[in-house]
């Protein structure tokens, strides 16, 4: 026979409590100073584990928040997920955290089961900004991280790519280069924001843009090793290569070093997100600063404003989280004299 679990009654029972006190106690109302001595006491010695699941079910809350992420191999994923899973725990959330592996099917069932699990909300980095199919828990406050829906069917939380990408870019001009590649992820998968920055800053630079110095790593190493080979063996290789993502890096460096290529006395380039490796490196990267802490803030504040206001998940909107470019010694001034006269945006 199994052990016999402790109860309310119990307590009441062993204290000479009411049942009505007990709970009030448990339910943290205003208890009398000697009997919250003798319940705290009780439970101790009673082992008692209060049911919190009905407690928040009477409720119609259960204080549950579901992560869904489409990867963990991220580090940008799996450090932000960790400061927002610690900045919910300080606020009494429980956190129910899943991975859909970056496969659409498994994004579906693991929503499906976030739903029957009653959680309040849930935070998603989804598989794809087009494909991705929030359907079946729309009915639950759902928030968007990293990236937002092509239909903007929900609220997201996103830093501000485009404006990142295009400093960047105006940075690189700035000190002289004018053939400047990107190195981006997915191909068709992935909003085009940076790029879309990129662009821009090229056209306020009067440089054409050139389809050459367009390369896509897919976020793997070996991909963006092969593709910074491709792009250091056209006619007119780049003098400079904004990389995305810290994680196509490693790639991007190995590639340069097949070619021959020194950083930054023949390859300029500016990366995004710091890493524990780059004090690794014989300099310090150019990176675009992208603060864990402020995104998790807002996606905090963001999702607890979704479940108290409904009327906010009727109209979504995103919140774009500002970044700051951190200079290093990675980027080479080709300038032989005074630097253009090209405004650069403040972050």
């Amino acid at each position: 026979m199994g052990e016999i679990m402790t109860t309310i009654k119990h307590v009441a029972e062993y204290t000479g409590l009411s049942i009505g006190t007990i709970s009030n106690f448990v339910n943290g109302k205003p208890t009398r100073k000697n009997n919250a001595e003798k319940i705290r006491a009780a439970i101790e010695k009673l082992d008692y584990i209060p049911n919190l699941a009905g407690k928040y079910l009477r409720k119609g809350k259960t204080k549950t928040i579901g992560i869904l992420a489409n990867k963990l191999e991220s580090h940008f994923i799996s450090r932000s997920c960790v400061v927002i899973e610690k900045m919910l725990s300080e606020h009494g959330y429980n956190v129910i955290f899943c991975t859909s592996n970056d496969d659409l099917e498994l994004e579906k069932e693991k929503l499906t089961y976030l739903a029957s699990s009653n959680v309040d909300a849930i935070i998603l980095l989804p598989v794809s900004y087009i494909e991705t199919d929030i359907s079946s828990v729309s009915h639950i406050p759902t928030l968007l991280i990293s990236t937002a829906l092509e239909n903007k069917m929900c609220n997201a939380v996103v830093f501000d790519d485009f404006e990142s990408s295009y400093n960047a870019t105006k940075y690189l001009y700035n000190c002289g280069h004018e053939r400047i590649a990107i190195l981006h992820g997915k191909k068709g998968n992935t909003p085009t924001t940076r790029i879309d920055g990129y662009k821009k800053a090229l056209v306020e630079c009067n440089l054409a843009f050139n389809e050459e110095y367009v390369s896509y790593g897919d976020f793997e190493d070996y991909k963006a090793e092969q593709e910074t080979k491709r792009l250091f063996s056209i006619e007119n290789p780049p003098t400079a290569v904004l990389v995305v993502s810290n994680e196509m890096l490693i790639g991007f460096l190995l590639g340069l070093k097949a070619k021959k290529k020194q950083v930054p006395e023949d390859v300029s380039y500016i990366t995004f997100d710091y890493d524990n490796y780059y004090d690794l490196l014989s300099y310090s990267p150019t990176y675009v600063k992208q603060s864990k802490y402020n995104f998790g803030v807002t996606v905090y504040e963001i999702l607890v404003d979704m479940m108290n206001n409904p009327d906010c998940n009727k109209e979504p909107q995103i919140r774009y989280v500002n970044t700051s470019l951190m200079i290093g010694e990675t980027v080479k001034d080709l300038n032989s004299k005074e630097i253009k006269n090209v405004t650069i945006s403040k972050f």
